[in-house]
């Protein structure tokens, strides 16, 4: 089961990385203008960010939030990936892959 999850979690963090690269039209200097953070290079290795960030009054916040939106199924993944402890943070794209939040 976790490894359908995390399976599904890559589709969603896929479409992520799309809706991304086409809001900003190609450009990774326009997203690292809008997010202050100079961290990120390419789109193919564009964490999903904490799902909590959504709330947030920031660009960053508001795309995750329209992506959230404009992509229901993949805010159930996410959702259920929480509940399962496989939740994204601020660094990885797969939280088991590295120390996830509050640990």
């Amino acid at each position: 089961r976790r490894m359908e999850l995390l399976s599904r979690l890559e589709a969603v963090y896929d479409a992520w990385r799309e809706f991304v690269e086409q809001k900003y039209g190609g450009d990774i200097a326009a997203v690292q203008r809008a997010w202050g953070d100079s961290k990120y290079q390419d789109f193919a290795k564009l964490p999903f960010p904490s799902r909590r960030r959504a709330e947030e009054d920031s660009p960053l916040g508001r795309d995750i939030k329209e992506f959230l939106e404009k992509h229901r199924e993949a805010a159930e993944e996410i959702e259920e990936a929480e509940e399962g402890g496989l939740a994204p943070t601020e660094t990885e794209g797969l939280a088991g892959e590295g120390t996830r939040e509050g640990e």
